[in-house]
This record gives structure tokens, C-alpha cells and sequence, in this order.
């Protein structure tokens, strides 16, 4: 009985110890994955961006966003503020005026 004992205890070490060691590979992924995006952000360009420059990054209104915003473009909320991730925001344009081009293309060829 003893052997089976340290054998569960041996166990329970190494997979404990495994947990440990997947966590911080894990974390510190993530964590260079942080620093590589905001050291390859362009000096000219910020990580985040309000309504109106992201009206003025589209050529939009600033109605317009607000309009987006309601579809589910995707936003980030600092206490009451608003912003916006600009390669976020493109990529959610992408997805949805695609998906709506290939419905107008379906139905006027239909």
C-alpha cells in the first residue's frame, strides 16, 4: 500500500509541476505577444483611436460609426470613453461589407 501512495504522490508532483510550467509558457506567450504589438506599432500610429479619428481614418461621419458600433463593430471602454483598435475595426468592415457584396451579387444574378 505504501509504494501505491508514493506513487499517487509522484503522480500528483509531476502533474502539479507540468500545470506550473504550461501556465507560465502560457503567460509569458501572451505576454510577449503584448510587447511585440506595441513594438511594432509605427510611432505614427496609436494602439487605439477615438470615434472621430476613426470617422476621419474611413472618411465617414461620425454617425456613421455610431451606426457601426450598433452592427457590433467591435469597441474597447476605458471608464466612459470609447475606442477603437483601427486593424480591429478593418477587419470587421472587411468581414461585413463582404458578406453583404456577395448577397447583392447573389441576388441580382439570381
Amino acid at each position: 500500500m505504501s509504494s501505491k501512495n508514493d506513487i499517487n504522490g509522484l503522480v500528483k508532483l509531476l502533474v502539479n509541476a507540468l500545470a506550473n510550467e504550461v501556465s507560465e509558457l502560457f503567460i509569458s506567450t501572451i505576454e510577449e505577444h503584448l510587447e511585440n504589438k506595441v513594438l511594432n506599432a509605427s510611432k505614427n500610429q496609436k494602439l487605439l483611436i477615438d470615434s472621430d479619428e476613426l470617422a476621419e481614418l474611413l472618411s465617414v461621419s461620425k454617425s456613421t460609426i455610431i451606426k457601426l458600433r450598433k452592427q457590433g463593430l467591435p469597441t474597447i471602454k476605458i471608464g466612459d470613453a470609447v475606442r477603437f483598435e483601427p486593424e480591429v475595426a478593418m477587419q470587421f468592415l472587411k468581414l461585413n461589407f463582404k458578406e453583404k457584396e456577395d448577397e447583392r451579387f447573389k441576388e441580382s444574378y439570381s
